[in-house]
């Protein structure tokens, strides 16, 4: 064998597992398909359940250096939610912090713990027998460990080979999200927000980094295959 467990997937969930296996001594092997780590926000931060496991870890030192403390509470829908009374916690905060970000530090973690980091490593198969799992990659050598995990996303190979259902209904609304850098005050950005939503209870802007932001746009019928991710660049002025 190779290493005891193979992890598929280097986002925060694998590296994070990642991490708990070397702690109990556990050989480890992250693969990861994309060779760089990727540029895009897909969460802007941690719940109080999250950053009180960061605590547990040691780990969250390092989150609240690149972060920034949040009241509880927000909205979903435009419908106002108001912050949990009582919380029984030493965090009771959100923590706004961008994933590249967090995948960065869970990845350093990982390292530092011994764990093995293969990216570019992209599974096409599995072949197991009662020895352990042996992984097909697209360059066509073949890893193998005791065990797999798969930590791939919604989207997951490891799934999809397993032949493992993902049963539910699709969604019936479509979203644009994007980032772009806003100039106006964040008084003016709340007042249009506000205004938007009169009407689409699902548009948005929050702050990621200094002026950039993530924006949510409501928008029916932009992909003909909801399966594929897509991607735009606009080269516009926000």
């Amino acid at each position: 064998m190779d290493v005891d467990v193979i992890v598929v997937g280097g986002g925060p969930t694998g590296m994070m597992v990642a991490g708990e296996l070397r702690l109990h001594g556990v050989e480890v092997l992250v693969l990861e398909r994309d060779e760089e780590p990727t540029r895009v926000v897909r969460s802007l931060g941690l719940h109080a359940r999250s950053i009180e496991i960061m605590d547990q870890r040691g780990l969250l030192d390092r989150f609240l250096e690149h972060g920034t403390r949040y009241p509880l509470g927000g909205f979903f829908a435009g419908i106002p939610a108001p912050a949990p009374e009582g919380l029984d916690s030493a965090h009771a905060y959100v923590l706004g912090i961008p994933q590249p970000v967090t995948d960065r530090l869970l990845t350093e973690h990982a390292v530092e713990l011994g764990a093995r980091v293969r990216r570019g490593a992209e599974v096409v198969g599995l072949e197991q027998d009662e020895h352990g799992v042996g992984v097909v990659l697209a360059d066509g050598t073949r890893p193998r460990a005791r065990y797999l995990v798969g930590c791939d996303g919604g989207r997951s190979t490891v799934r999809r080979l397993l032949g493992v259902d993902f049963p539910g209904e699709p969604s019936t609304s479509e979203t644009l999200l994007g980032e772009m850098e806003v100039s106006a005050s964040p008084e003016t950005v709340a007042a249009v927000v506000t205004e938007v939503r009169r009407t689409q209870k699902r548009f948005g802007l929050a702050p990621i980094d200094g002026a950039v932001h993530r924006v949510i746009v409501p928008a029916a019928g932009v992909s003909e295959d909801r399966t594929v991710p897509r991607r735009w660049r606009s080269s516009g002025n926000g």
